[in-house]
């Protein structure tokens, strides 16, 4: 029997990028309903109607067989914060309507803001029975104080179905074990998630 498993962690860096704190990985429990979605809509090579964007309005997901259909999308460019990990402060239980973090922080150098990182996509590993691919984003604090993390998540990109590129949440965390991430001033946090498929 085949099965999935998501899990992350933290990483704090200092300003060299040398090791602060190393938080241990954490299971994730966490992919919600547009990531079903979509994984529907690849799989029929049909349109899927009536899925929420991060702005909560419902989207046709574009036949991912359609002429310049963006599908799924999770690498971002440095500052992009409508795709790849994100991060934010909200403390709302996780569920499966959830469609974007409760509360996301934004990108900058402003009070409680965060540099968002380009976030990239790893080859994927097999070690054995098991398959994995690392996604990683690196947050960096330069707004003269500490900016606490309390939840996290994955978004992603994709074509509706009148051709626009709209934003999607997969993934999304909210920290377990009080593992909450205080990011101090001048600092970086690795956020990595871990997707791994086992036989």
């Amino acid at each position: 029997m085949v099965t999935q498993t998501l899990s992350y962690r933290f990483t704090l860096m200092d300003h060299q990028g040398r090791p602060l704190v190393r938080y241990p990985w954490m299971p994730g429990h966490s992919f919600v309903k547009a990531y079903m979605k979509g994984l529907h809509c690849l799989w029929r090579l049909l349109n899927e109607s009536s899925v929420e964007d991060t702005d909560n309005v419902a989207r046709v997901l574009r036949n991912p067989v359609s002429a310049a259909s963006r599908v799924m999308e999770v690498v971002s460019t440095a500052g992009e914060i409508r795709m790849g990990i994100v991060v934010g402060t909200g403390l709302t239980a996780v569920t499966m309507d959830d469609h974007a973090l409760e509360t996301q922080i934004i990108n900058g150098t402003g009070a409680g803001q965060l540099l968002y990182q380009p976030t990239v996509v790893n080859a994927v590993i097999e070690a054995g029975a098991n398959s994995s691919t690392l996604i990683t984003r690196g947050f960096t604090n330069n707004s003269g104080a500490t900016v606490t993390i309390f939840e996290a998540g994955i978004y992603f990109r994709w074509t509706d179905d009148g051709g626009t590129l709209r934003y999607f949440c997969m993934v999304r965390d909210k920290l377990g074990g009080g593992q909450d991430v205080p990011v101090l001033d001048g600092t970086t946090v690795n956020v990595d998630y871990l997707i791994t498929i086992s036989a």
